[in-house]
């Protein structure tokens, strides 16, 4: 402060103004403090903002390290592995964490694509590579589950190798992207390159295998097993003919081999049946008289069924030579190839029964066939689908049947059948038990499940029982129906005993029926019968194990396939769902940048007019479907984004439902 010349000012005075300078002063320094302190702050927040942004693309530039380039697969790895080198470039050029989040979005697409393929082809070549190392046994257990005639070619570590290579395919990085080396030899881009996921070539071959000719199931060990044990150890011709009619309308793997035998006696040169007048009328023989339900839903396939067994259900009789009676073509070359079934397997057991002659020769009088004749019975596998319904699960018509033992005289080797009186257990009538033995897939259906864990012990029994028949002017009555008659009714009726047969397959032993224990009960008295019981149900829980292993194989590989299916439909709608999101965020966008209703208008015009967007066509031009958010006003079609300004015009058309839907075509 400045004092004016010529003026003294007082003691007060001066120390007014004293303060009033130090007051000025004070102020000055302050409002520098907070100044410098503010711009202290401006750059500090400025390196903190560096300072995250330097530890953000860090952060990126890991995340692009961090990944495993072989888990994309040994042929795709060197390209991934140039793609991400290209990104970490890219990253630390734009020094953008926004930017780096899109580019490593694009580039965890391309890897997990190629991550899945890898990981798909992993799993699809599974079975190929154990097949490599199965031992005889094993592939005989997986031949089994193909079709009768078909087999698995054979495979080792040079079919693995083959196969890798051929899946393996030519990736490289062209200008920023991923290109693949297509079918034409040209360079296809990795999102457009559906064929490199296709795993076909790990597809274990098949070929068709040799299944002889009629003669090779007439002299195979297991026919004639049977034979001969039905027999009670010799060959007689009844049993081969019993033999051979069961397999012939067997639906069973047995079955259709003979059949598919029998088609060979007849084929030509070219391969063609010189029998039947098609390939369908021949593949519908081999199927069998028992499979009409196979092809009921093929039109062609059904009608050369029905030429060669005729219509479904009819009825099947035997004439005194005990020839098939019913219409179809089929039924006259089964009765045609029988007594060359027999003769062959009378063929093959000529040697035996040679022997066996000759030494019951020497002893006339002691001819011992045994109590029980192991194998005799056959139980087709529709016997086996009556019994699976009675069980009250469903029936499983590819299982096969399986042997009963019969209860024989052993002088004679005919039926003996053990009797029981219906009354010791609480029913009317006598039991006659005929056969007994086990059946391995009682009670399994064909989804796999089961109603019990293991085999089931089986009697075949006659039931004979006498009832009271009535005759009078309502014909024959019952004997509940002559007891519900008026009293003044039943003297026009007269009375008489009917005797009854009915063949009944029971299952036995604990824990069954009030029958079915006292049947088992009365079958291991004799400790013979009992050994055959139990080594029956070992072998037969041996083999109920083995066909589950097979049956659930199947069902997971359909389940996984139907799984896989499932998966690529959900996949293919997300990408597409994906595709419609970018699509209206690019519109959106564009929107945004367009400054007036009238701009808007014409980009939403342009896009609600394009090919994709066609719903119907009236008159021979396209109807196209409005865009999401648009309203209709005085028959025109509006959106929030556009105002007042029309896109287009409503349009009314016949929608397929019978209904009418709005849709939209162009302004006029």
């Amino acid at each position: 402060m400045y004092t004016p010349i010529g003026q003294q000012s007082s003691p007060q005075q001066q120390m007014a103004q004293q303060q009033q300078v130090t007051a000025s002063s004070g102020g000055l320094a302050a409002a520098i403090r907070a100044s410098d302190a503010s711009l202290q702050a401006k750059k500090r927040e400025a390196r903190r903002i560096y300072e995250r942004a330097e530890t953000q693309m860090r952060t990126d530039l890991d995340t692009v390290a961090a990944f495993n380039a072989t888990a994309a697969g040994t042929d795709a790895a060197p390209a991934i592995q140039a793609a991400a080198e290209d990104l970490r470039n890219q990253i630390r050029e734009a020094n953008d964490p926004v930017e780096a989040r899109r580019l490593i979005g694009q580039f965890s697409q391309k890897y997990n694509l190629l991550k899945a393929r890898e990981d798909q082809r992993a799993e699809d070549s599974t079975q190929l590579n154990d097949m490599s190392t199965s031992t005889g046994s094993q592939m005989a257990g997986l031949n089994a589950a193909l079709p009768p005639g078909m087999e698995y070619d054979e495979v080792d570590a040079g079919t693995v190798a083959r196969a890798d290579q051929a899946f393996r395919k030519d990736f490289q990085y062209v200008d920023g992207e991923i290109m693949v080396v297509g079918p034409e030899g040209d360079l296809v881009p990795l999102d457009q390159a559906a064929f490199i996921n296709d795993t076909s070539v790990y597809q274990p071959s098949q070929r068709k295998a040799d299944v002889g000719d009629l003669q090779t199931s007439a002299m195979s060990e297991a026919v004639q097993t049977r034979i001969i044990a039905r027999g009670g150890g010799l060959f007689r011709e009844k049993n081969a003919v019993m033999e051979y009619d069961t397999l012939a309308e067997n639906s069973n793997r047995s079955g259709t081999v003979l059949r598919m035998q029998i088609n060979e006696d007849y084929l030509d040169e070219s391969g063609n049946s010189s029998f039947f007048d098609s390939p369908e009328e021949a593949k519908a023989f081999e199927l069998g008289p028992n499979a009409f339900s196979r092809v009921q839903d093929n039109p062609e396939l059904a009608q050369a069924w029905k030429d060669v067994w005729g219509e479904d259900g009819q009825a099947r009789e035997k004439d005194e030579d005990g020839n098939i009676v019913a219409q179809g073509t089929g039924w006259d070359l089964l009765n045609t190839e029988r007594s060359k079934f027999v003769d062959y397997a009378r063929t093959s057991a000529d040697s035996g029964e040679l022997l066996r002659r000759k030494n019951l020769r020497g002893d006339k009088d002691t001819k011992d066939f045994g109590r029980y004749s192991e194998g005799s019975l056959g139980v087709t596998t529709e016997e086996r689908m009556e019994d699976a319904k009675i069980s009250g699960i469903g029936p499983n018509e590819s299982a096969e049947g399986y042997l009963m033992t019969r209860i024989v005289n052993p002088k004679t080797g005919d039926s003996d059948p053990i009797k029981i009186q219906g009354s010791d257990m609480g029913q009317d009538g006598e039991y006659l038990i005929q056969a007994f033995g086990v059946d391995p897939l009682y009670g399994i259906g064909q989804d796999g499940a089961q109603s019990q864990t293991n085999s089931q012990m089986m009697a075949k029994v006659t039931i004979e029982d006498v009832v009271m028949k009535y005759d009078g002017p309502e014909g024959e009555l019952s004997q509940d129906q002559y007891d519900a008659l008026d009293p003044s009714l039943r003297a026009g009726y007269t009375s008489k005993e009917v005797k009854t047969t009915k063949q009944q397959r029971i299952p036995i032993g604990p824990g069954t029926s009030v029958q079915g224990q006292a049947i088992y009960n009365t079958i291991i008295r004799d400790p013979e019968a009992l050994r055959l019981l139990n080594r029956q149900t070992r072998e037969a829980d041996e083999a109920r194990g083995n066909y589950s292993v097979l049956l659930n194989r199947g069902i997971t590989q359909k389940r996984e396939e139907e799984e896989s299916k499932q998966a690529a439909e959900n996949q293919l709608a997300q990408d597409l769902e994906d595709l419609q999101k970018l699509q209206n965020d690019a519109l959106e966008l564009e929107l945004k940048r367009a400054g007036s209703e009238g701009k808007r208008a014409e980009i939403l015009r342009k896009d609600s007019f394009e090919d994709n967007k066609v719903v119907t066509e009236e008159g021979g031009r396209p109807v196209y479907s409005p865009p999401a958010d648009a309203f209709q006003k005085d028959g025109k079609w509006y959106t929030p984004a556009t105002g007042d300004t029309p896109i287009g015009r409503v349009y009314r058309y016949d929608a397929q439902d019978g209904g009418v839907e709005l849709g939209m075509r162009p302004l006029k």
